[in-house]
């Protein structure tokens, strides 16, 4: 199908990747069947192909239309001021997606991608923001896997102390109760390998910080007792033992993002780990993280390991990850006198690319819902920016729910 010369609500860059078709099959599934949307990329037999697979998903919908586009920046200028929203699924983000980012910062185009690329994420916040904000565009990188669960989990705490105590929230710490996961998809793992020829180490430690990319430094965190960076293990009172977790460097510096941009309290920290199934396990976990890095910050070992990789665009098969699931516990603790403490479980079954695609979509139908907001009045540029999932609200929640993913915040004893 040829693109109407009207505005598409919805553009999904990269559908023909591997995360971009999880992502096409829960705009099928979860928005609304009127949506006026396009798939992009460089193929048109691929795009093709992809919309006769989604045509059984959900027959009573409008289907996509399909739009041939390179990564040349005219093209993308051109795409950007087509579309109310667009989701960017095309990595390695940090060899290919300034151009889709500087696109929709100057049209005033809403943008959401899946990145955790988060030195190159510092460094289109440093170049884009002024110009997101001139021109309203909100822009909401690492809103997949990485980082959303952490973001909604430390949102959903946060929330619900100041409903019910009044309060501010001191700090929240999220481990990965329980994780069955297949492999990871070629692109990830290439982005994680090539992200290091790409930025110095400087730059990657600086943006990995707690506070890395936030627009200003907030609480200090306390050291960490030397047996503690040692063995990696400590003892979280509601979660239990963790131990080092390879997404927090991704996740923390979005939830203290979030922390600054929405004011959730002067003393707060965020901390992420992971529940190792025996403390013998926490530490070999925390070691054997520790001599990942140092195979990725050597040039001819991390040669090695592209050799076994997954292509880009290529991954486990729907078979291998049927039953892949999660659950994220998260506690956190109210800044009253009385330190009441709050607990908030995630659940989602199925792939960390799935639960992607999901986040994606559903976090684009409430971009869209912000953008109609604005047209009608109720709303002006206010949010324009570089913003956090974290931002999308508790409306993200609730539709992710809808999605499937399983939510629950309560009190819990201190």
């Amino acid at each position: 199908m040829e693109g109407p010369e009207s505005q598409y609500d919805i553009v999904l860059l990269g559908a023909s990747g591997y995360t971009g078709k999880y992502t096409a099959e829960h705009i099928v599934k979860q928005l609304p069947t009127d949506l006026r949307w396009a798939v992009c990329g460089r193929s048109a037999a691929k795009l093709n192909g992809i919309i006769e697979e989604l045509k059984p998903l959900n027959p009573d919908r409008h289907l996509p239309y399909v739009e041939v586009c390179t990564l040349d920046p005219r093209d993308l200028e051109a795409l950007a001021k087509k579309t109310t929203v667009l989701i960017n699924a095309v990595g390695p983000y940090y060899l290919f997606s300034e151009p889709v980012v500087k696109a929709c910062a100057e049209a005033g185009t809403h943008y959401i991608d899946c990145t955790g690329e988060v030195p190159w994420v510092k460094k289109m916040i440093e170049k884009y923001e002024e110009t997101a904000k001139k021109s309203g565009a909100i822009m909401i990188p690492q809103a997949g896997f990485e980082s959303s669960p952490s973001d909604l989990l430390a949102l959903s705490i946060v929330n619900y102390n100041r409903t019910n105590f009044k309060a501010a929230t001191k700090d929240v710490t999220t481990t990965v109760w329980d994780l069955n996961s297949s492999a990871i998809s070629g692109g990830s793992l290439s982005t994680a390998l090539g992200i290091l020829s790409a930025f110095s180490l400087r730059e990657i430690s600086s943006a990995g910080a707690p506070w890395g990319l936030a627009p200003r430094r907030g609480a200090a965190y306390p050291s960490t007792p030397f047996l503690t960076r040692l063995f990696g293990t400590r003892t979280i009172p509601g979660l239990g033992l963790v131990t080092t977790s390879i997404t927090a460097t991704s996740n923390v510096p979005i939830v203290q993002r979030s922390a600054i941009l929405s004011s959730y309290g002067p003393d707060f920290r965020y901390h992420e780990y992971l529940t190792p199934t025996s403390k013998f396990r926490g530490v070999m976990t925390h070691w054997m993280l520790g001599i990942l890095g140092i195979v990725l910050i050597t040039p001819p070992l991390r040669w090695l390991v592209k050799r076994f990789v997954f292509k880009p665009g290529d991954g486990p098969s729907r078979e291998s990850v049927a039953n892949d699931s999660f659950e994220l516990r998260a506690v956190g603790e109210a800044d009253t006198a009385q330190r009441q403490r709050v607990m908030a479980k995630m659940k989602w079954r199925g792939s960390a690319y799935d639960w992607t695609g999901a986040f994606l979509a559903v976090g684009a139908g409430v971009l869209l819902r912000v953008a109609r907001e604005r047209e009608e009045g109720e709303a002006g540029k206010g949010g324009a920016g570089f913003q956090t999932p974290a931002m999308l609200g508790s409306v993200f929640v609730q539709d992710m729910e809808k999605a499937g993913m399983g939510m629950e915040v309560m009190e819990v004893e201190g």
